[in-house]
């Protein structure tokens, strides 16, 4: 008699721990898709091709990039360049053809350099 009490003591604290389980595991799906996506390096071109960053500075050494956009002039974002050479070389003209397209309001651009002691 009294193993039988045992036993559906077990079952109900079984599905009791079950039932936690799942809520959590349902918990942490919906906050991976609430979750941003992160800005890839063609998200980063894309803003440059279609001239919306107004300002940005680039670390040559660790390959940090801070930008504004156009059209949140009070944001700064932040993405790390993969190759910083590589990135170089992809925003080259963009100065020259963002301050055509904008001549009232230049192109502020910086780039870091790493000190040499």
């Amino acid at each position: 008699m009294q193993s039988n009490r045992f036993r559906g003591v077990i079952i109900y604290i079984a599905i009791i721990a079950l039932l936690v389980f799942g809520l959590v595991a349902i918990l942490n799906t919906l906050e991976r898709t609430q979750t941003k996506p992160a800005i890839s390096y063609s998200d980063i071109l894309n803003e440059f091709d279609s001239f919306n960053v107004s300002e940005f500075t680039l670390d040559l050494g660790s390959g940090q990039l801070t930008y504004q956009l156009k059209s949140e002039p009070n944001v700064t974002k932040s993405y790390t360049v993969p190759n910083v050479s590589l990135f170089v070389n992809d925003i080259s003209d963009y100065r020259e053809q963002y301050n055509e397209k904008n001549s009232g309001s230049p192109l502020t651009s910086r780039y870091l350099t790493i000190p040499f002691f």
